[in-house]
C-alpha cells in the first residue's frame, strides 16, 4: 500500500479500484490501521439503469465484487453476489441468505464455520 502525504492531508487508496481519498492528518491513524487490516470497504448505495439497488466493493484479493437487488420475478426477492471481473455470482434467495446469515454471524466472531 503506497501512502502519500502532502500539505494537510495523506492520500490514502481506498480500493482496487484505483480511488483516492485525502485524508485529514488528525483522522489518518485510524485511516491507515483500517488499510493495512485489509478491512472491507463497501460502496455507497447506487443504482443499475433499471433502478436496482448495489453497492461494489474489493474482496481480500482486491476483486472487484458487487451485491446487487435482482429483477428476477419468483415468490421471493433474490440478490446477486460476486464478481463479474472473474465470472462468478451467486443468484441467492432471502431464504438462502437468511440461512447463510448464523454461519457468517459465526465467522465473524470466531473466524470458523463449524
Amino acid at each position: 500500500m503506497i501512502i502519500t502525504e502532502t500539505n494537510n492531508t495523506h492520500k490514502v487508496p481506498l480500493d482496487s479500484y484505483g480511488y483516492y481519498y485525502g485524508v485529514d492528518k488528525r483522522h489518518t491513524d485510524s485511516w491507515v490501521q483500517m488499510l493495512k487490516s485489509n478491512q472491507i470497504r463497501v460502496g455507497k448505495l447506487k443504482k443499475t439503469e433499471r433502478g436496482l439497488s448495489y453497492r461494489n466493493f474489493c474482496d481480500a484479493n482486491g476483486v472487484k465484487c458487487r451485491l446487487q437487488e435482482s429483477s428476477a420475478m419468483r415468490d421471493e426477492n433474490l440478490i446477486w453476489f460476486g464478481s463479474d471481473e472473474i465470472g462468478l455470482r451467486m443468484h441467492l434467495t432471502q431464504s438462502q441468505v437468511a440461512a447463510l446469515i448464523p454461519i457468517l454471524q459465526m465467522f465473524v466472531e470466531t473466524g470458523q464455520v463449524d
